[in-house]
This record gives C-alpha cells, structure tokens and sequence, in this order.
C-alpha cells in the first residue's frame, strides 16, 4: 500500500503527539511535589510509609523551603525517631519556638536502586500550625447525682473535641490533665479521653470515684473539675485554661430517716 503524502502527515503527527505525552509522562514522575498537603499541630508525632522493595534504598528529609535545598534543612524543628534510610520514617514535628502562625515544612523522600544508583524522589508539602484552635470543651457546665452513687461509678462528663487538624482516630490516645477540687497544676493527671462518640456528638472523659474527695454520702458536695492539658492523638499538647476549662457535679445528700414506729 503507496501512502500519499496527506496520509504521511497524519502519521507523523500522530507519532510526534504520542512520543510527546510519553515524555511528558515521564517527566512528570521525576521529583515530584504531590499535591496533597498535610497539616500537622506543633509537638504532632507522625509516620511516613511507601511500599518496601529491598532492591531500593531510601533516603528521608526535611527542608523549609520547596526545593530542597542542601542547607535549609529542618533539623531540631523537624527530628526523625529510628531510621532514615528504610521506606517508613518518623518524624516529631516540634517547629520553631513560639510558633504562631503556620510554617511550611517539605518532607523530601529519594528511592535509589541497588543495582545501579538511579534514583528519583518525591516531596510532600508539610504545615505546621500552632495549636491555637485545639481545645476539649465540656458539653455541660454542671451535672447533678445521689451523693450515694459516687460509691459505686464512675462518673462520665461528656467533651467536645475541636481543632481543624485534630487527630483523634480510633488506635490514637487522646488524654487531658485534669484535677478535682484543686487549682494547682501539679496536682493534675493524665486521663485517656473516650473515643466512642454519643449520639450528640460528644465524647467523654471518666472520673475515677477514687479521686473524689469525699465519699460521704450523707453529705452533700460540689466536685469541681479542672482541665489544665489536652493531648490529641498524634502527641500534639494544648495548655488550657483551667479557669475556663471546668465543670462542677454535684453529689446531693441521701435523706435521713428515722426509725419506723411500730
């Protein structure tokens, strides 16, 4: 079959089209931004993972600026736990101190083969953001029981969790420090936060009835509950305002009662 010269033409467009994607494909996949952004709290403990190959060696960092260049990394602001050479990383995110307003982070990972040195990479964009809108709420500023309960239960005060970048998946530990009728920080300890949402939304923290003052139920008391700290699930820590941050159950007194005439 003879091709006339039209037909030639469209041939080598074609051609000229499709070798261009291809390269156009392949240099797309050489160092790569992604799109993608992570945002993480300051204090956030996080890991990074690709798929292992043991033909392939690999190589994590941490710039502040989006070219990566030799000298701009992150250092102290950004420290690695275990390893940096295998195909998951650890990164604690500590930033700058003070940090209040976002900072741009650029975590840098090279893949090189074993056999003969090529090597390629890929950049994730990282943000660093203070923990200013992180906070843990009661739902409720008072609650009420029989003084008589507080021998038995636990007590259950439902918190709101809020933050635009909060993590407090199922599998993370999420706590506050809190204290009961004392305003001293130092007496404050850790407690794990409720990860089951009720059906407002809500999730919990428990009381120890052990850490309630007074058992007495003959006597009718306020337990005032103090949140000083909240933790979220990937480590980043929010100091709060234990005098914002509290919530008052009050145990009532059983009735008396005389014995019955007969």
């Amino acid at each position: 079959m003879t091709l006339n010269t039209t037909d030639m033409k469209k041939i080598i467009l074609l051609l000229t089209v499709c070798f261009g994607f291809m390269a156009n494909s392949l240099a797309q996949e050489i160092g790569v931004t992604m799109t993608a952004i992570q945002n993480v709290y300051v204090g956030s403990t996080n890991t990074y993972n690709i798929g292992d190959d043991a033909a392939f060696t690999y190589a994590w960092e941490v710039y502040t600026d989006a070219d990566c260049t030799v000298g701009n990394e992150a250092g102290a602001e950004a420290v690695f736990t275990g390893a940096k050479n295998t195909a998951s990383a650890i990164i604690t995110w500590n930033g700058p101190g003070g940090l209040v307003a976002d900072k741009d982070y650029y975590l840098k990972l090279t893949k090189i083969s074993n056999d003969h040195t090529c090597s390629n990479f890929k950049i994730l964009h990282v943000i660093l953001k203070a923990t200013n809108d992180m906070d843990v709420v009661f739902a409720n500023a008072t609650s009420e029981d029989c003084s008589v309960n507080l021998t038995e239960l636990n007590i259950e005060i439902p918190v709101t969790l809020s933050g635009a970048e909060l993590v407090h998946e199922a599998g993370k530990v999420v706590s506050v420090w809190y204290t009961v009728n004392s305003l001293v920080e130092a007496d404050a300890v850790e407690l794990p936060v409720s990860l089951t949402a009720d059906a407002d939304g809500n999730y919990s923290i428990t009381i120890p009835n052990a850490d309630l003052v007074d058992l007495n139920p003959e006597a009718s008391q306020d337990y005032v509950v103090r949140l000083f700290k909240a933790k979220d699930g990937s480590g980043a820590i929010k100091d709060l305002n234990a005098t914002n941050h509290v919530h008052t159950r009050t145990s009532y007194a059983l009735p008396t009662i005389e014995d019955i005439s007969f």
